[in-house]
């Protein structure tokens, strides 16, 4: 299993970590400034080069912000011009419906890939989505993900 092990980012207030073909980010900031989204940005793409393997497939969750307008569109550019592969899942998971209403922002980030949002009690569920594309332990996923709602003080 290739693993860039927990992750912490935007001040310690977003989770990373990619395991096989799944990248998850969970974030907890009230707000994202243009430069920690660019650090994160960076961060993930070298863990994803240290692994030789970017992902396919991903997960994250947004409890209070998500990237702007500028942000999404630093997020395509920065991946183009660092020719990481566009993923061909995202799942989103929140509880909060007004989050997982954005999830048309977010679809703008990876246009050709499918997007889905899910409630936090069917996480499971998203990754049982994610791994019909990817490879990745569906249980050492769900332990990585609690993992990392609970480093950010989540329940």
């Amino acid at each position: 299993m290739r693993d860039t092990g927990s992750q912490l980012f935007l001040d310690g207030t977003q989770y990373y970590r990619q395991i096989d073909d799944l990248a998850m980010s969970i974030c907890v900031a009230k707000k994202i400034s243009d430069a920690h989204w660019r650090e994160f940005l960076e961060g993930t793409v070298r863990l994803s080069q240290g692994l030789g393997h970017y992902a396919c497939v991903t997960v994250i969750g947004f409890v209070h912000a998500y990237p702007n307008p500028l942000q999404r569109r630093m997020t395509v550019d920065f991946l183009q011009k660092s020719k990481v592969p566009t993923v061909k899942r995202m799942g989103l998971v929140s509880d909060s419906s007004f989050v997982r209403g954005a999830i048309v922002a977010l679809n703008w980030i990876i246009p050709k890939a499918k997007v889905r949002s899910f409630r936090s009690r069917d996480a499971v569920s998203c990754f049982n989505w994610l791994r019909e594309i990817g490879k990745f332990d569906v249980q050492a996923a769900s332990d990585a993900w609690n993992e990392g709602r609970a480093a950010l003080g989540l329940k």
